[in-house]
């Protein structure tokens, strides 16, 4: 049964469009609705496994010259099978590895994991450790497995979700007043709870950041209070924090200064309050701040009543070089996901892409990427940028393409305008500029429709 399931799952990750991957998923579904929902659940939900992908790489003997876009294509390329293959794995089979998996560590854990594997098929040993990496790399995101798994009446996969900003791009455009116009930061998104005495940070995407922010872990630490704010972890250069990301605390460089600047308080001292008004909960917040003076900071920001005095704060953080301001509906309550209560407004345009190809640079950065050629999900706009390239950058470039996982990773762009070549209709991004590195992004922008 699993066997057939997983020969779906590698039908969809050979599917090109959303719509054939999503029929092809159904019929996973329809063999066996309950295994299905059990086996993506095991991937999206939020517990670890202990096992890295370098771990699991390191359970087979493969070809290190070859690159490989994940893990599952290491197994799938270079995994030996027993020469008489077992009856292969059933849903008990199945549930009570990953029970032992959750009490194993450490070597223990590698040797139980090699030991089961060696009993699989290729095809089982690619989806399993696909399932250990948390990442099924077949082309739909949760929301498209969620929708499915409505469908067929089976239960949907709880999703983290913070609340996200719409876009303007002129002032005028903004009509709700009064109004809270808080400066945006360039920095990485961070929802900080304190529960029961213990600190968790969790990244946009729901993922645990314990591990790369050990200070700011150390400092809210000191609260008396319990709470959950939503804020943004900053530097003075954002490459600094970007370089930590998904590494050990034992890997990090602790000597960087980085600070937690809270945007919005969503529980406190264990009651909810993302149902209060923008203006009630940043009152809050303030009186939080106060009462835990040095632990966390709280975004710059001001009441404003018209266009005028907006569009001169506007100016003014732009001629301090701000990234740009988030306006905030005074009466709207904190809702997951929607874009509807934070509007950001920006000097220029920025967008998320994803990293197709990379080249070095001249002279002394011969040796160093130096430009990166990205396209939007759609595929109609694909463009070179080299501008924005900075000494941490590069190293995160190189870092990342020793170890094939430069291509496919996503970067923000800034840029003037997208235009069109005459000799073939072809769009590129006019003066881009690199800004970063998103980690915390699964997929690219559609600036598809710009006809």
């Amino acid at each position: 049964m699993i066997r057939t399931i997983f020969n779906y799952f590698n039908c969809v990750e050979n599917l090109s469009g959303t719509n054939d991957k999503i029929l092809e998923f159904n019929k996973a579904l329809a063999l066996n609705g309950s295994l299905t929902q059990y086996i993506v659940n095991l991937v999206f939900n939020d517990e670890k496994y202990g096992v890295s992908k370098t771990t699991l790489c390191k359970l087979i003997d493969y070809d290190k010259t070859q690159k490989y876009k994940d893990v599952g294509e290491v197994f799938e390329k270079n995994f030996e099978e027993p020469k008489i293959l077992s009856d292969g794995l059933d849903f008990k089979s199945l549930e009570d590895f990953f029970i032992n998996v959750k009490i194993l560590s450490g070597k223990k854990l590698q040797e139980y994991i090699k030991t089961v594997l060696s009993k699989l098929s290729k095809l089982e040993a690619k989806w399993l450790v696909r399932i250990l990496n948390k990442d099924l790399h077949f082309g739909l995101n949760l929301k498209s497995v969620n929708k499915s798994l409505a469908v067929y009446n089976l239960k949907t996969i709880e999703i983290f979700g913070v609340q996200l900003c719409g876009k303007i791009s002129e002032i005028k455009e903004y009509k709700k007043f009064p109004m809270l116009a808080a400066v945006k930061y360039d920095g990485f998104r961070c929802v900080a709870q304190k529960k029961d005495g213990k600190i968790t940070l969790i990244s946009r995407q729901g993922k645990i950041c314990n591990s790369f922010l050990p200070e700011i872990i150390d400092r809210l630490g000191h609260s008396l209070n319990s709470f959950t704010l939503d804020g943004e972890v900053i530097s003075a250069n954002f490459n600094d924090i970007a370089s930590r990301i998904g590494r050990k605390e034992s890997n990090i460089n602790t000597k960087i200064d980085i600070k937690f600047v809270a945007f919005d308080l969503l529980k406190v001292d264990g009651k909810d309050i993302k149902h209060e008004t923008q203006h009630s909960r940043t009152a809050r917040l303030f009186v939080l701040q106060q009462e835990n003076k040095g632990l966390f900071e709280i975004e710059e920001s001001r009441v404003l009543y018209d266009t005028e005095t907006l569009a001169e704060y506007y100016k003014e953080v732009n001629d301090r070089g701000e990234e740009g301001l988030v306006l905030k509906d005074l009466n709207a309550p904190y809702v997951e996901h929607s874009r509807n209560a934070w509007i950001k407004i920006k000097n220029f345009i920025e967008n998320t892409f994803e990293i197709i190809d990379f080249a070095n640079g001249s002279g002394k950065y011969c040796n160093d990427i130096n430009k990166l050629q990205v396209k939007d999900s759609s595929g109609k706009v694909v463009s070179w940028a080299g501008s924005g390239f900075n000494d941490s950058l590069r190293a995160e470039c190189n870092r990342l393409a020793a170890g094939n996982m430069l291509k496919g990773a996503f970067v923000d762009i800034k840029y003037q305008e997208i235009a069109t070549n005459k000799n073939d209709d072809k769009k590129s991004l006019r003066f881009p500029t690199i800004l970063k590195l998103r980690f915390d992004k699964l997929i690219a922008d559609n600036l598809g429709n710009l006809d």
